[in-house]
């Protein structure tokens, strides 16, 4: 969260024990943890109205978590269980740290996706809710006081076969146009338009197999990597074995264009990935095999690091505890990762266990394992419009090398809903930097991101948050002059302005030159 907390939960019980899958239970709680990055003390912010195991989450353009769907109970048919969901959503403000009620959605889903769209609305898609499916293939839009039926876009017997777990918490990213781009876990992939009642892009087919709890991530802007996954044998889903391979899915072109890059070390299902600061992805945990409350050997503890420029793998440090089905990383201002939670079977207790990790770029490159010296953020403007210059003052061995951009995260069951890299433009003169700001809300949503520096070594300050604030609606009003005075006719002419006011200039023939003051409202000679 901007106020340097992270915002944790599972379900009605601390220990991630669902209420008792009896959908003729009130789910009207959820045990909600708040953690101070600092000194990781917390508080419990629980909320009292809904249960929110398996939801969707999003941070809107104030820096609050906006929460959608979750569990509403088991109900048995004959030979399947289906999980019922709920078409719940609220609000946790960061600031007075409470929930506050949100309108209902149309449509009960239980593990959906929810993206952030470039005016800030909020896109609800997939998710499933038992056998009552009538509109769960239809995506919906939340403009901050109700919500919008996609008409047009139902997915059904389009992007997901028959198996009833296609469409949950499918890979869905916005891209720089203003649609979303679907792109798993089925190879079926398609642009949605989300204006109005929406409208399907031609259908794409990507090579290779699906990704059922796989991981994806839009390393750089239209460009995705999708990560390992669980293996399908004869059309079938085999929870006994997951893949190492990893696929790039390009949005660059009018055509997507999707292929296989280099295999991880290890095949991993049920893992999380992390942008970096330095815009590397960083993947650990998960396993061989995809279990839920039963013992699982197949842990995996080492992680990895892919380079976007070499699209190499490397391996890193192995964490203390596994980490798989149901855990989470986040990337920390520090320029450190979060991790914690997770699944390792019957009678294993590390759901409420976190550890940090320290990337490789925090280490001076001398081998000696010490911690380098960092760059210092000293000031920038905490607040900016898209396309703004706005400045900064930052302290670095020699030049500043890179700014890099991150939205904060929000992620769970394998997938990150938030996270984006940029890498800004800037000029520098001695510590002293002008910026450019992201150009508009396709590219970065409003809200709030890490601000990174980093110096001639390669090595980040620690972030310092930014917010780019929505983008005000605009529209053209006629001016009417005070004095009845207008300019000159003329055709092929220029216009400028200098110390608030404008210049009328040129055109054929000969025309004086006229200034329009927009104080008074008149133009003179």
């Amino acid at each position: 969260l901007p106020s340097g907390h992270i915002l944790s939960h599972a379900s009605a019980d601390e220990t991630a024990v669902p209420n008792d899958f009896d959908p003729n239970t009130p789910y009207d709680l959820t045990k909600v943890d708040l953690s101070d990055i600092e000194s990781w003390s917390h508080q419990w912010v629980n909320n009292t109205n809904e249960e929110m195991y398996c939801s969707a989450h999003v941070l809107d353009a104030n820096g609050n978590v906006f929460e959608l769907g979750g569990h509403s109970g088991l109900k048995p048919t004959e030979g399947v269980d289906y999980i019922y969901g709920k078409d719940q959503a609220a609000l946790f403000d960061f600031e007075s740290k409470s929930w506050i009620q949100q309108p209902s959605m149309n449509q009960a889903r239980w593990y959906p996706t929810a993206v952030t769209l470039g005016n800030g609305d909020v896109l609800a898609i997939g998710g499933t809710h038992g056998t009552d499916q009538e509109n769960i293939f239809k995506p919906e839009v939340f403009d901050g006081s109700s919500w919008r039926i996609l008409e047009n876009v139902s997915y059904d017997n389009r992007l997901v076969n028959d198996n009833d777990f296609d469409h949950i918490y499918p890979f869905v990213h916005l891209v720089s146009d203003g649609r979303v781009f679907w792109a798993g876990w089925d190879n079926n992939m398609a642009y949605i338009d989300t204006a109005g009642d929406g409208a399907w892009g031609p259908n794409h087919v990507r090579e290779g197999t699906t990704r059922p709890w796989g991981t994806p991530v839009m390393y750089r802007q239209d460009k995705l990597l999708l990560i390992g996954g669980m293996g399908i044998d004869e059309g079938v889903y085999n929870y006994w074995h997951s893949t190492d391979t990893a696929q790039v899915v390009d949005l660059t072109s009018d055509e997507p264009e999707s292929r296989y890059t280099n295999p991880m070390w290890f095949p991993r299902t049920d893992t999380d990935s992390t942008i970096l600061a330095n815009g590397d992805i960083w993947v650990n945990g998960g396993s061989y095999i995809h279990t839920l409350n039963e013992e699982n050997p197949t842990l995996i503890r080492m992680s990895e690091l892919w380079n976007p420029d070499t699209e190499e793998w490397r391996l890193t440090a192995p964490a203390t505890n596994p980490r798989g089905y149901h855990s989470s990383s986040l990337l920390l201002p520090s320029g450190q990762v979060w991790t914690g939670g997770g699944e390792c079977g019957i009678g294993c207790d590390l759901g409420m266990t976190a550890q940090v990790f320290n990337p490789p770029y925090l280490f001076k490159q001398d081998g000696s394992g010490q911690l380098a010296d960092r760059p210092t953020i000293n000031s920038v403007e905490e607040q900016i419009t898209y396309g703004q210059k706005f400045s900064a003052n930052i302290s670095a061995d020699g030049d500043v090398s890179k700014l890099t951009f991150i939205r904060l995260g929000s992620t769970t069951h394998h997938i990150n809903f938030e996270q984006r890299y940029l890498e800004l433009d800037f000029t520098q003169t001695d510590n002293n930097l002008l910026i450019t700001a992201p150009e508009h809300g396709n590219i970065a949503p409003p809200g709030f991101y890490m601000l990174f520096a980093f110096d001639s070594s390669g090595v980040p300050s620690i972030a310092q948050m930014v917010q780019i604030l929505p983008a005000e609606d605009m529209t053209w009003e006629p001016v009417t002059t005070t004095d009845n005075s207008q300019p000159t006719e003329r055709h092929e002419s220029a216009y400028v302005e200098k110390d608030g006011k404008f210049y009328l200039m040129g055109g054929r023939g000969s025309r004086p030159i006229e200034m329009f003051d927009p104080i008074s409202k008149t133009w003179l000679n």
